[in-house]
């Protein structure tokens, strides 16, 4: 069993101008962003199922407010930083279309690479939220304080818990103590969790009860790990770029 990579941010993009279009995307592969190319009515559902750390939506299209109430309504994507490309002399603000941010016409590289790099801080809070790091490390399990130790093996960590790969079916709802350890942290990680769900072998685990202290040491570690990431990725994207 090997690590995987983790995934990129992930945009939604919404715009019929193919012009504009792949200026938006070029600038976001510099930050390592993906970016979903979407039609007006598949993004109303793409929303629905599908986690996005931002979208783009170009407000020509008749259905754009609709697409922008359908990401606020999304448990996932309420928080969703957007932006909405919009007429330069339309007169509207960021207030009006209720979007975080403009990209008044005509766009041009430099206006939308800006915007971007106003807007990466909060980008990068909104994946920090939801950021999985794939890691592989030995994790022991117990159901009870007399039941049998379980060695199983994570699969990913994110602040507020873990998935695990276990040898033995977990029934969801179940308080398990959990204690594993995190290449460069000092200190062993234990704390109390409950199976969420468990499928194919794998389980999710949510933790209920971790030591303050260990819960920074957690987060400063996936945030670091999350950053490294995102800079290679995107350290990548710009030399294909640039040799392209």
């Amino acid at each position: 069993m090997t690590e995987s990579s983790p995934s990129p941010i992930s945009v939604l993009l919404v715009s019929p101008d193919s012009a504009e279009s792949g200026l938006v995307t070029e600038a976001m592969r510099k930050f390592g962003i993906s970016v979903t190319h979407s039609l007006e009515t598949e993004a109303l559902d793409l929303v629905k199922r599908q986690k996005f750390e931002a979208a783009v939506v170009d407000f020509n299209v008749p259905l754009a407010s609709m697409i922008l109430e359908q990401l606020r309504g999304s448990p996932s994507n309420k928080t969703a930083v957007t932006f909405a490309i919009v007429n330069g002399k339309s007169g509207v603000s960021s207030l009006k279309v209720r979007a975080s941010f403009l990209l008044q016409r005509p766009l041009s590289p430099s206006l939308v690479y800006r915007t971007l790099q106003a807007a990466y801080g909060i980008i990068l809070q909104e994946r920090r939220r939801y950021f999985r790091c794939p890691i592989l490390v030995p994790v022991t399990l117990q159901q009870g304080s007399e039941t049998e130790k379980i060695y199983a093996h994570s699969v990913n960590i994110s602040q507020n818990g873990l998935a695990v790969s276990a040898p033995v079916p977990l029934s969801p709802g179940t308080p398990v103590a959990v204690q594993f350890k995190l290449p460069q942290l000092a200190s062993a990680i234990a704390a109390e969790a409950a199976v969420r769900w468990y499928r194919n072998g794998n389980a999710g685990l949510l933790f209920l009860s971790l030591d303050s202290s260990l819960r920074i040491e957690l987060s400063e570690w996936l945030s670091k790990r999350m950053e490294a990431f995102l800079v290679s990725l995107a350290f990548r994207n710009t030399l294909t770029w640039v040799i392209d």
